[in-house]
C-alpha cells in the first residue's frame, strides 16, 4: 500500500497520503452532519407542525443573517495565519467575533421585543434565546479555523460531529416533547453555544507560541466584506419568504435543501484541506 502512495504521489505531483487522511475526516465529518440533518427533519415533519418548524427556521436564518458582524470570514485568515505559525492570532479574531456578537445580541433583542409588542411570544422569546447564546455561538466559532490551520482536520471532524449529533437528540428529543418555537430555539442555541465555548477551550490548549498577526484581522474583515452580499442573500431569502409566504412555505423550502446544502459543504471542507497543504 506505501509503495502505491509514493507511487501516485510521483505521478499526481501531490501528497495522496495527506489527502487521502483528510479527506476522509471531511467526509465523516459531512456525512453524520447529513444523516444527522436527515433525521431531524424526519422528526419535525412527524412531530411539528409545518409553522412550527418554519417560525424556528426563521429565527435562526434571522441570527444568521447578521453574522457578518460576528466577522465569520476569519475561518480563512486565521487558518492561514496558524498555519503560517502565528498561534495566538486565535485570541486576536475571538475578541473581534465577540464583539461583534454583542452587536448581534442587542439586534436580536430589539427584535425579540418587536414580536412581544406585536402579540407573538413564541416568536419573542425564541429571539430572546438567541440573543443570550449568540456570543458563545458565534463568538468562539473560530476555534475551527484554528484546528483547520494547525492541520487538524480529525478534531475538526469530530468536534463537528459531536456537534451535530447533539443538536439532533436534543432537537428530537424536545419534539417528542412538543415543545414550541422558543424551546426549540433554546435548544439549538444552548447545545451548540456551550458545546463551542467548551471545544474553544479545549483548542485553545493546541496554542504553542505567543506569535500574533498584524494582518489576520484586518484580513478577516477585507474577506468578510468580499462575501457580504452572498452572505446576506443566502439567509434574507428565508426571512423574506416567511415574511410574505408564511412559515408553512418556508418549512418546505428549508426540507428541500438539506442534501444539497450538505453536498455543497461537503466540496467547501475539500478546498479547505487543499488551501491548508498550499499554505
Amino acid at each position: 500500500m506505501q509503495s502505491i502512495i509514493l507511487y501516485l504521489t510521483k505521478i499526481l505531483s501531490i501528497d495522496v497520503a495527506y489527502f487521502a487522511k483528510n479527506s476522509f475526516w471531511v467526509s465523516f465529518r459531512n456525512g453524520v452532519g447529513m444523516i444527522a440533518g436527515f433525521l431531524l427533519s424526519v422528526a419535525f415533519a412527524r412531530l411539528a407542525s409545518k409553522t412550527t418548524y418554519g417560525q424556528y427556521t426563521f429565527v435562526l436564518s434571522s441570527m444568521y443573517l447578521v453574522n457578518f458582524l460576528s466577522v465569520p470570514r476569519f475561518d480563512f485568515a486565521l487558518a492561514q495565519a496558524v498555519a503560517n505559525g502565528a498561534d495566538r492570532s486565535l485570541l486576536q479574531t475571538t475578541r473581534v467575533s465577540v464583539m461583534g456578537s454583542l452587536l448581534i445580541s442587542l439586534i436580536l433583542l430589539i427584535v425579540g421585543k418587536r414580536y412581544m409588542y406585536l402579540g407573538d411570544p413564541g416568536l419573542g422569546h425564541g429571539f430572546y434565546w438567541a440573543a443570550l447564546l449568540v456570543p458563545l455561538l458565534l463568538g468562539l466559532n473560530t476555534f475551527d479555523a484554528f484546528l483547520v490551520g494547525k492541520k487538524k482536520f480529525d478534531w475538526s471532524a469530530r468536534f463537528a460531529a459531536l456537534g451535530s449529533i447533539g443538536t439532533a437528540v436534543g432537537l428530537i428529543t424536545a419534539l417528542w416533547l412538543h415543545a414550541q418555537v422558543a424551546y426549540l430555539v433554546a435548544v439549538f442555541v444552548i447545545v451548540n453555544g456551550v458545546l463551542t465555548g467548551m471545544l474553544w477551550w479545549k483548542t485553545r490548549t493546541l496554542m504553542k507560541n505567543d506569535r500574533t498577526d498584524p494582518e489576520v484581522v484586518g484580513y478577516g474583515i477585507y474577506l468578510t466584506g468580499l462575501a457580504l452580499m452572498t452572505m446576506v442573500a443566502s439567509k434574507l431569502g428565508n426571512v423574506l419568504l416567511s415574511h410574505f409566504r408564511g412559515a408553512e412555505i418556508l418549512a418546505t423550502y428549508a426540507i428541500a435543501i438539506i442534501i444539497p446544502r450538505a453536498i455543497q459543504n461537503l466540496l467547501q471542507n475539500l478546498v479547505d484541506v487543499a488551501k491548508m497543504k498550499l499554505a
